[in-house]
């Protein structure tokens, strides 16, 4: 299939933009998306009863991960809050190697993008919640960080 690509400016008259800053300019709109949706959709509209733990945890480490994928810094710390509460009420409740791969590769992500602290904080909570030692596991799958330079602003 051919398509025709112009290279004039894109964008709406007020939003204008080359067509080299596409892939920016769809992370923008991506972060609002993914921010709206943090902001306006509960976690149990999205994800059904969370009153088991297990249940409660896979949940916030998918958000994470999703919001991690867009760069999202103040949601993805804001889950980690709450995942480090869930783990540290349910002390018999521990990561599963789902939930392992999501977060060790979000410690190299958060920390080669400059959030050292966030990183330390996931990996001291894989560290104290996971059954065996983890180790570094790169999830199948594209996200913004592979094509794209961006920042967390």
């Amino acid at each position: 299939m051919d398509v025709k690509e112009h290279i004039g400016p894109r964008g709406a008259a007020s939003d204008r933009f080359n067509a080299a800053e596409m892939g920016k300019k769809q992370h923008q709109y991506h972060r609002l998306i993914f921010e709206k949706v943090y902001r306006e959709i509960p976690i149990a509209e999205i994800f059904g009863d969370l009153s088991a733990p297990e249940h409660h945890l896979n949940a916030l480490v998918e958000r994470m991960w999703m919001m991690g994928k867009g760069l999202l810094v103040v949601q993805v710390r804001e889950d980690l809050e709450s995942l480090k509460n869930l783990l540290e009420s349910n002390p018999d409740l521990g990561l599963e190697a789902a939930a392992e791969s999501c977060l060790t590769f979000l410690v190299k992500v958060f920390k080669e993008k400059g959030h050292a602290s966030l990183s330390e904080t996931m990996r001291s909570i894989l560290v104290a919640h996971t059954h065996e030692n983890y180790k570094m596991k790169t999830p199948v799958g594209a996200a913004i960080w592979d094509s794209v330079e961006v920042s967390f602003s």
